[in-house]
């Protein structure tokens, strides 16, 4: 294949020249005029009916790839369940000391005029390059990272500064750093629509963790939970395992961020980012956007399947309970068919009394993008032979069209290193404002 064609190699759909050699990238999508009006600010998120403000869905996306033999085939992207914000982009820039505050200001016009233009809404999330990428990364990260790029100008970071809070392999690092830029673009990201790089790449975010840990409390950091867990199982507990929150709130705020898409586990952190942004609002003057989370309806915190009691995680439970994305068909259908489960037979949600079975309850719906409700009847009086087979199926055939594609990327160490290059650069430019506007109401003597 040709170095003209990667963008298509990269972005995951099919891609066709036109007279001019700029690649069309062709989707096909539920709703695609909607998406295209509220992408240009003809349209926005007040302007949807009543009936939608409740949940608005984003539909799964059909994406095509080019197969060894230059023959299209279909990915599908599972559909997620977006929350909506109760925010227009322009009532997201708030950051007064009331968290619904609407001051109508905009860091575009960052000396407190009045906000007269309306910008694309702003995504960012961020992902660790530690361990395999696993299945609850595709519920909590992936699949969420590819749909809600569709609705703004998108931000995704490997966030490798985060990878060494607790101990490490260097070689293990500079490794996965490449395999998760891999697998981002394999699950959908299109380095058209998306700004992908790497955290240390860009220096502003070590730069705005130490200004915002001026406006941090002790006490809040020693209450973050994954702290208590993560010292719990390390005989050495590092400083930068303490304030990676602050770290992890510098990424999030430096790109006047509206909606973050992140798992469950994350939304503690989450709120402590929405206090900083209000607390050095208040200090200081107008500064950031107070982000939103943009959690999965369901599939936001995915157990492992041997400890239905643990968060599935690269580092804590069972292997054998961790189902990773590159595992081959027969080690799923293993795992899915050993998962602990209780004494009965009835494929009912319940976490507290069934959590085995209804953890893969979950992920049924994250794989297939079905409800709870629907998964119940289908499989009511069925017993949880038949529900595991299927669920097991139903994860091969999502990961079918993903492990090939993610082989052929990260094949290409040249590419990735020219993209997550380009990405760089573009998230040095959009960060840098608000780093300097962060020293200048700080106070500090700025050459």
């Amino acid at each position: 294949m040709k170095r003209a064609s990667l963008t298509a190699r990269v972005t995951g759909v099919f891609v066709e020249p036109t007279s001019v050699g700029r690649p069309i990238a062709r989707r096909v999508e539920d709703g695609r005029h909607l998406r295209r009006q509220r992408r240009h600010g003809r349209r926005d998120d007040h302007q949807l009916d009543a009936g939608d403000r409740g949940t608005e869905r984003i539909r799964s996306l059909d994406r095509f790839t080019l197969d060894g033999n230059g023959q299209r085939r279909r990915i599908n992207v599972p559909p997620a369940h977006v929350p909506y914000s109760g925010s227009t982009r322009r009532e997201s820039h708030r950051g007064t000391d009331e968290p619904g505050a609407d001051n109508r200001k905009s860091l575009d016009h960052s000396h407190g005029t009045q906000d007269t233009f309306v910008r694309p809404m702003r995504i960012f999330s961020g992902i660790q390059p530690s361990g395999d990428p696993h299945i609850g990364n595709f519920s909590g990260g992936f699949r969420q990272y590819a749909q809600t790029q569709e609705r703004g100008e998108a931000f995704f970071c490997i966030v490798d500064l985060h990878a060494i809070t607790i101990q490490h392999d260097p070689a293990e690092l500079r490794k996965g750093t490449l395999d998760f830029t891999a697998m981002l673009f394999a699950t959908g990201l299109d380095p058209e629509r998306s700004t992908v790089f790497v955290q240390s790449h860009v220096t502003a975010h070590a730069e705005a963790a130490w200004l915002l840990s001026s406006v941090t409390s002790y006490g809040q950091l020693g209450r973050m939970t994954q702290f208590k867990e993560k010292s719990e199982d390390e005989e050495f507990t590092s400083a930068a395992l303490f304030t990676y929150p602050v770290l992890m709130a510098g990424d999030i705020l430096l790109y006047r961020t509206d909606i973050v898409p992140i798992g469950d586990d994350q939304r503690q952190h989450l709120e402590l980012t929405r206090d900083i942004a209000q607390r050095f609002n208040s200090r200081y003057g107008e500064t950031f956007v107070v982000p939103e989370g943009v959690y999965p309806e369901t599939g936001g915190r995915v157990m492992n399947l041997q400890e239905p009691d643990v968060k599935m995680s690269k580092s804590r439970g069972a292997e054998s309970g961790n189902v990773l994305m590159l595992d081959p068909p027969e080690a799923i259908r293993k795992k899915v068919k050993s998962a602990v489960t209780d004494s009965g037979s009835e494929v009912r949600y319940d976490p507290e009394q069934k959590a085995g079975i209804s953890n893969l309850i979950e992920l049924m719906t994250v794989v297939t993008g079905s409800s709870i409700p629907d998964v119940e009847a289908r499989y009511e009086g069925s017993g949880y032979g038949r529900f595991k087979e299927d669920v097991a199926e139903a994860i091969v055939e999502v990961l079918a069209p993903i492990q090939p594609r993610y082989r052929e990327l990260r094949a290409d160490v040249g590419e990735l290193d020219r993209l997550l290059q380009v990405g760089a650069d573009k998230a040095r430019e959009a960060s840098a404002p608000t780093l300097e506007l962060m020293y200048e109401r700080l106070g500090f003597a700025r050459p």
